[in-house]
């Protein structure tokens, strides 16, 4: 009689072991499929560190610690020469600064190209590009675009010459960077100059057309855009193609046949000598 109440006891806990191990796997399943589901973690690319301009930096100004700054670039993508330490761009406490050989904006990387060695001096033909020249333009506020023209900026140069009819205008050069105005190299302002001097970097070869230009007639620049096309060779223009006349058209002169005049017929002439006395005279006939 005894017996019962143990057999009860036995199938109860059996029933209750079943149901924790089916409900522990009821509640393990989702739990893996949860873990397969989630991604792996992406890797994050490498970078490394450049050292850019922390501000403008102008034409011949030293490079320091205030006007220097860093940012980080994904390795592969840096251009070559790029600095990637502070003592490679600034040196020791007793070095000479390095200087900018060309104006540096803000957020632009500093590159071994654009700036000089430890204590170089920075001068305009370390601007010029390879074989070319700096020419100066004698110019006004007309011929310089108002003023409006500045180091940096690329020009065209068109060549004025002649007066009344034969007034003529032609592009001699096209796509020319200005170095200066005056004896500036950089940009002084926001406002407008006048200058009296613009210095052009030209190829040699340029730099003869514009200095006979200079003697042949008047010089004027027109200011290029910053995305301008490549440039094509330019047709001169007159005073007619200005006004839209069309060019008088020259009738050629008849030819008159020339007349032929016959010589006259020769003259006989005779000689005959006579004496008076001492006194010879020589008398021509004709016949």
């Amino acid at each position: 009689m005894q017996l019962k109440p143990i057999l009860v006891m036995i199938v109860g806990l059996a029933l209750a072991g079943g149901s924790f191990v089916v409900t522990q796997g009821f509640v393990g399943a989702p739990t893996v499929a949860a873990n397969a589901a989630i991604p792996e973690k992406a890797e994050q690319p490498q970078v490394v560190r450049a050292i850019i301009a922390g501000r403008d930096i102008k034409f011949g100004e030293a490079l320091t610690l205030e006007n220097l700054t860093h940012q980080e670039w994904p390795i592969g993508s840096v251009p070559e020469g790029t600095f990637s330490k502070y003592a490679d761009v600034l040196g020791q406490d007793t070095t000479r600064p390095r200087s900018a050989k060309r104006e540096i904006s803000q957020g632009e990387l500093i590159l071994v190209d654009k700036i000089s060695n430890f204590g170089e001096s920075v001068t305009l033909v370390q601007t010029l590009s390879k074989n070319t020249r700096a020419v100066s333009i004698e110019v006004n506020a007309v011929t310089s675009v108002g003023g409006f023209v500045t180091p940096g900026d690329r020009v065209d140069v068109v060549l004025t010459q002649g007066r009344g009819e034969t007034l003529r205008a032609a592009t001699i050069l096209q796509d020319i960077r200005v170095l200066g105005i005056d004896q500036d190299a950089v940009r002084t302002g926001k406002r407008a100059k006048v200058a009296q001097t613009i210095t052009v970097e030209v190829t040699p070869q340029q730099g003869q057309k514009l200095a006979l230009a200079r003697r042949a007639g008047v010089i004027s620049l027109t200011l290029r855009t910053l995305n301008a096309e490549q440039s094509e060779p330019l047709k001169q223009i007159t005073l007619a193609d200005l006004l839209g006349e069309a060019a008088p058209i020259v009738e050629a002169e008849p030819v008159v046949p020339a007349t032929v005049v016959e010589a006259p017929a020769p003259v006989e002439k005779r000689t005959v000598k006579v004496r008076r006395g001492k006194e010879e005279e020589i008398v021509e006939f004709e016949f």
